[in-house]
């Protein structure tokens, strides 16, 4: 068993929620990012998850930019 620990990624999974703003997950991204908060990609996320399995850790998570 793994645990895989994200940070704030670029999706819409936020889109629907109760009194979210409607915006894409570009958009969100660059609000956030212009806040200064570090944002994944899905892609770099997916490929962190793949480096977890084939490396059989026990838990990982999104190394720090900054």
């Amino acid at each position: 068993m793994s645990v895989f620990h994200p940070k704030m990624t670029a999706t819409s999974f936020g889109k629907n929620s109760v009194g979210a703003a409607p915006e894409d997950a570009a958009a969100y991204a660059e609000r956030a990012r212009t806040s200064g908060m570090e944002v994944d990609t899905p892609e770099q996320v997916a490929e962190k998850v793949l480096e977890q399995i084939e490396s059989e850790e026990a838990e990982a998570s999104m190394p720090s930019k900054w």
